[in-house]
């Protein structure tokens, strides 16, 4: 719960910050507005524009911070529903990667899949585990390789570090 927190408010501070600023600045603007000449009007009105366009970006990154934490959470859906498992691990990826910036790089590489009946929250629990097993495996900074292919009438999700490996005594009790 801690990283989670502390995700979040990473992912939202950047966003909250330029919306912040967008607000202050547009007050500015309209304020200088009644007083500058009116050859300045141009001017101050593309900086508006620009600051308008900063805000909406923001606004948008904000959403997609929701969406992606409501099918991260949504533990009340837990019915069986078609998914993109791509999009489950994209969501996944982007949550972990604050948390792992200076330790590893997340490299994703989805192929085209078809959607899947599943327990989305589960599933994505599960992406979320085996992703952060990977990280704590490397030693020192490393790679974390994520990839999706379409293997007839499978889907094949490979996750692959650079880290130490699982010795063969253990793997008996993973298998």
């Amino acid at each position: 719960l801690v990283r989670l927190a502390s995700t979040l408010s990473h992912e939202c501070n950047s966003p909250l910050g330029s919306l912040r600023s967008a607000v202050d600045t547009l007050a500015v603007a309209a304020a200088k507005r009644a007083t500058v000449p009116p050859f300045e009007h141009a001017r101050l009105a593309a900086i508006e524009d620009e600051v308008r366009r900063s805000a909406l970006q923001s606004v948008t990154r904000l959403h997609e911070v929701v969406l992606r934490m409501q099918r991260f959470t949504n533990s009340d859906r837990a019915e069986v529903r078609p998914t993109d498992l791509n999009e489950l691990l994209n969501d996944v990826v982007c949550l972990l990667e604050p948390q792992v910036r200076g330790k590893a790089s997340l490299e994703f590489d989805p192929q085209p899949l078809p959607l899947i009946s599943c327990h989305t929250q589960e599933v994505s629990a599960v992406f979320y585990y085996l992703l952060t097993n990977a990280v704590n495996a490397l030693d020192g900074p490393g790679i974390v390789l994520i990839s999706t292919c379409k293997a007839g009438d499978q889907v094949e999700i490979r996750i692959k570090d650079s880290g130490w490996g699982i010795a063969v005594s253990q793997l008996t009790g993973i298998l």
